[in-house]
C-alpha cells in the first residue's frame, strides 16, 4: 500500500482537485491522509466530507504548526509500505501512483519528474500532459551515482519531495522526520537519500506542480534560516565524506543547491513581499560572512553571478550594494506590476 501524505492549509478553491486527483489513480492499494494543519476556511470541511465518501481517506484536524509539522503528522500515522507526498494545491496524473509502484522495484527510492504550470493549465492538466511512459531510467548504488545521472539526463525533482516514493521502513528505522526549518523538504531527501542502498530515476512526468505565489512550496516565511543553512551544510558534507566524493566536479554539484539557497537568503531582504531593514540586511550578510564554511561553495565556482556574490560577501561590499540591490529590485517589481 502506498500512503499519500497531504500537508492541507486554507486550500479550499484547490483542495477539491487534489484530492480528486488521488481517487482517480488506476493504482487503487493507497491510503489518503489529509492533515489539516489548524485551517480557517473550508478546508476542513472538504477533508471531512471527502472522507465519509472513501474508507481510504483519512483526516487529521490539528493545531496550526507548519507545512513540516504536517507531514510529520502524516509519517506518525501512515501504514503504507511505501510513501508519497502531495501538496495541497498540486495533482497527480491518473497513472502516476501505478507508474512508481511498477518501477520501485527492489529500489530503497525512486524518483520522476514533474510538470510546472500556472492557474490556466491546471483546469485542464490533461492538456499539458506529456510523456506518459518511462522513456529514461537510471539505476545508482548510492546519492553521488543518483544525483550525477540525474543531472546529465536534465531530470527534475531531485532535492524536492515532490514525485518521488520512499520506504515506510527506512524512514521508521531512522527516525527521518521534516525540521521546522526553511528547505525542509531538501533535507529530508538528503537525510533519507543516505541510507539508501539503492535509488533509480525515471524520466516521467506524472506531477503536476500548479505554480503560484500563495502555494505551499512557494513560501516566504522567514523560518530558522540560519539553522537551515547550517544543516545543508552539515548534511551535505556527511553525503561527501562517506563516499569519499573529493573531485572538484562532483563536489560542485552537491554544493550548487547550498549556493542556491545563500542567493536565495541574501536576496529575500530586498523583495517587495518579504523586505526587511537595512540592519537586518547587513546581518544577513555578515552572517554569511563570518560563517567561512558556507562561503566555500562560491570557491573556484565557474558561474558568474556565484563569483560576484562571494566577491561580495569576502570583501563587505554589500555596504556599497545594499541601496542598489533596493533600487534594482524596484525596477523589477514595477516591471512586473506593469
Amino acid at each position: 500500500m502506498v500512503s499519500v501524505i497531504v500537508p492541507v492549509y486554507n486550500s479550499q478553491n484547490v483542495l477539491s482537485d487534489t484530492i480528486e486527483s488521488v481517487l482517480a489513480q488506476t493504482y487503487v492499494d493507497f491510503e489518503l491522509l489529509l492533515v489539516d494543519d489548524g485551517s480557517t476556511d473550508t478546508s476542513p470541511q472538504i477533508c471531512d466530507e471527502y472522507a465519509r465518501k472513501d474508507k481510504r481517506i483519512k483526516v487529521f484536524h490539528k493545531q496550526n504548526g507548519g507545512v513540516s509539522s504536517a507531514r510529520n503528522c502524516g509519517l506518525e500515522n501512515a501504514k503504507g509500505e511505501f510513501i508519497s507526498f502531495l501538496d495541497n494545491d498540486d495533482m497527480y496524473y491518473q497513472e502516476f501512483l501505478q507508474t512508481m509502484i511498477d518501477n520501485i522495484g527492489n529500489y530503497d527510492y525512486l524518483l520522476a519528474s514533474y510538470i510546472e504550470k500556472g492557474i490556466s493549465e491546471r483546469k485542464h492538466p490533461e492538456s499539458v500532459q506529456r510523456r506518459k511512459t518511462v522513456k529514461q531510467k537510471i539505476e545508482a548504488k548510492n546519492i553521488k551515482e543518483i544525483h550525477d545521472k540525474a543531472q546529465e539526463l536534465n531530470l527534475l525533482g531531485f532535492g524536492t519531495i515532490w514525485c518521488t516514493l520512499f520506504r515506510k521502513s527506512i524512514i521508521d528505522k531512522y527516525h527521518i522526520r521534516f525540521q521546522h526549518l526553511q528547505y525542509e523538504d531538501t533535507i529530508f531527501i538528503y537525510e533519507y537519500a543516505l541510507h539508501c542502498n539503492s535509488m533509480c530515476s525515471i524520466s516521467y512526468e506524472g506531477y503536476f506542480c500548479y505554480n503560484h505565489n500563495d502555494s505551499q512550496g512557494h513560501s516566504h516565511k522567514y523560518i530558522a534560516e540560519e539553522e537551515a543553512l547550517s544543516e545543508l551544510d552539515s548534511i551535505f558534507n556527511d553525503v561527501l565524506q562517506r563516499f569519499s566524493i573529493k573531485d572538484s566536479k562532483s563536489v560542485s554539484k552537491f554544493r550548487n543547491r547550498l549556493r542556491f539557497a545563500i542567493r536565495s537568503y541574501l536576496l529575500k531582504g530586498y523583495y517587495i513581499d518579504t523586505r526587511v531593514s537595512v540592519g537586518k540586511r547587513i546581518s544577513r550578510w555578515n552572517f554569511i560572512r563570518n560563517k567561512h564554511f558556507l562561503c566555500k561553495p562560491y570557491r573556484g565556482g565557474k558561474d558568474k553571478l556565484d563569483s560576484f556574490f562571494y566577491i561580495v560577501v569576502i570583501f563587505r561590499l554589500y555596504y556599497i550594494i545594499d541601496p542598489l540591490l533596493i533600487l534594482l529590485m524596484n525596477r523589477v517589481f514595477n516591471k512586473k506590476s506593469k
